[in-house]
């Protein structure tokens, strides 16, 4: 049953077993950008508290795709 959703991922527990959907919502394909990662790692501290789930599955809401690349703009931020 759905337990969580932000803009881009769902959480839901099925049978002990946490299952997040990536989804960016009105997007054609997932793409990573700094939005994306503090969501997710809300979500990864939801499922680690969650005593009743025992494993975690990461899945994608796009039909032919997980992460299509990164936007741009962030990719131009990152320096090393």
């Amino acid at each position: 049953s759905l337990i969580m959703s932000t803009p881009s991922f769902a959480y839901a527990v099925e049978d002990q077993v946490a299952v997040i959907t990536f989804d960016i919502e009105g997007e054609a394909v997932n793409t990573l950008s700094p939005s994306i990662s503090q969501e997710f790692e809300a979500l990864m501290t939801k499922a680690a508290a969650d005593t009743s789930a025992k494993a975690i599955v990461f899945v994608s809401g796009k039909k032919d795709s997980f992460i299509a690349g990164a936007k741009i703009d962030f990719l131009a931020t990152i320096k090393t």
